[in-house]
């Protein structure tokens, strides 16, 4: 049987929710009668005004146990659980705490007592404080209060006051002063500051740029876009791009901001601008090939060669009926900018080279060494050229002298 019965609670607003478990089980001691019914009083709303510095709310949960006949029913513990927040048993009553003493004002200024069931009184009431604390803790929460035979849940939503205060963003990169073609920086908003709460609910990134496709990030989460690297030293601009980055921010807790990568794809729902503060942060950074050209280029020692030792037929495409005399070079090349380098060789016969692939880098360096042949004497220059990922370019030759 389900009856509903005002009771007043001083102090708490009029949230009253009454269940009633069926009948049927047999009184014991210290056992809620068959067919009780449990009222909880609360507050459907806890209040915390973060533009003054408070980071926690409380709110009292008082439980009223009745019997079949509307009587209150004492000594029967009652379990109190919560899907969030904390909650506690050491109330302020009277000027002081009910448990370990100290003055208090209020709830908040006595320290939690966690305890699982409170016993109900001579009035038939069990009492207890929930707390909620900003960021830690749920923005709605259930508060169920259980005895053997009965329950009832109360929600309590936190309410966050931010103040008129707008949040101001701030973007820092990393490498902090631009970054070399095809390598990976990062773009971090965690310095943006909000003086009245320390909380961002939405990031809302805008990357451009003339040479690449805008990029758009945007997310609870998304303080930090992370690039693999932009460019490369074979498309039109030589790797060479100034990105515009603008950087928005939300400290709304209404405002729904699910994450998009448009690097990605998926769905782009952006959120209602409104939401987002008036301030927005903006930064240039450059994507730069190197400056520098390989150093340190060497296409070895001079050689010298005799036809009178020739042993070895030809190879293509030298007539394969003559005698000729090779020689084996190796080019070398050093830059740090650009660790992967191509290499060009031109035995000076003009008939023989090697040429690393143009356009992709992960197969150069297979060029470096090359054999040369000659089937007549003579003076050839053989020349290499190293050239960096950014297209610069730095050349040496050897000499081979081939005699009859």
């Amino acid at each position: 049987m389900l009856r509903t019965r005002t009771w007043k609670v001083a102090g708490l607003a009029g949230l009253i929710l009454i269940a009633t478990l069926p009948s049927g089980c047999e009184d014991t001691d210290l056992t809620a009668p068959a067919e009780s019914t449990i009222t909880i009083f609360s507050n459907a709303v806890i209040q915390i005004n973060a533009d003054a510095g408070e980071t926690k709310g409380t709110t009292r949960i008082v439980a009223v146990l009745l019997d079949a006949g509307g009587n209150p029913v004492q000594d029967v513990p009652l379990a109190f659980t919560t899907t969030g927040g904390t909650l506690s048993a050491n109330l302020c009553q009277d000027g002081g705490c009910t448990q370990g003493g100290g003055t208090c004002t209020t709830d908040a200024a006595c320290p939690v007592t966690v305890a699982d069931t409170i016993t109900t009184d001579g009035d038939g009431i069990a009492r207890t404080t929930l707390t909620l604390v900003i960021f830690e803790d749920p923005e709605s929460v259930e508060v169920t209060v259980s005895s053997t035979v009965s329950s009832a849940t109360v929600t309590v939503n936190m309410v966050v006051n931010t103040g008129p205060e707008d949040p101001v963003p701030s973007i820092t990169a990393s490498p902090t002063s631009g970054q070399r073609t095809g390598r990976s920086f990062i773009f971090n908003g965690t310095s943006t500051r909000d003086p009245g709460i320390p909380r961002i609910y939405c990031w809302d990134w805008s990357i451009t740029s003339a040479t690449v496709p805008t990029r758009i990030v945007r997310g609870a989460d998304a303080s930090t876009v992370n690039f693999t690297g932009i460019g490369s030293p074979d498309d039109e601009t030589r790797g060479d791009h100034d990105l515009s980055v603008n950087l928005k921010v939300s400290d709304q807790v209404t405002i729904s901001c699910p994450f998009y990568d448009s690097d990605l794809g998926g769905a782009n729902n952006p959120p209602q601008e409104s939401l987002f503060g008036p301030n927005v942060a903006s930064l240039t950074y450059a994507i730069r090939c190197d400056l520098t050209a390989p150093a340190s280029v060497n296409a070895g020692p001079n050689r010298f060669l005799s036809l009178a030792g020739a042993s070895q037929p030809c190879q293509a495409p030298f007539d394969p009926s003559r005698q000729c005399v090779s020689v084996s070079l190796q080019g070398t090349g050093d830059d740090p900018d650009s660790p992967r380098l191509r290499y060009d060789w031109d035995c000076g016969n003009e008939r023989e080279g090697c040429q690393d692939p143009v356009g992709d880098p992960s197969q150069w360096g297979g060029c470096q060494s090359i054999t040369c042949q000659y089937d007549v004497s003579g003076t050839f220059t053989a020349q290499v050229t190293v050239t960096n990922e950014c297209g610069l370019t730095t050349r040496d030759s050897t000499i081979i002298t081939v005699t009859e």
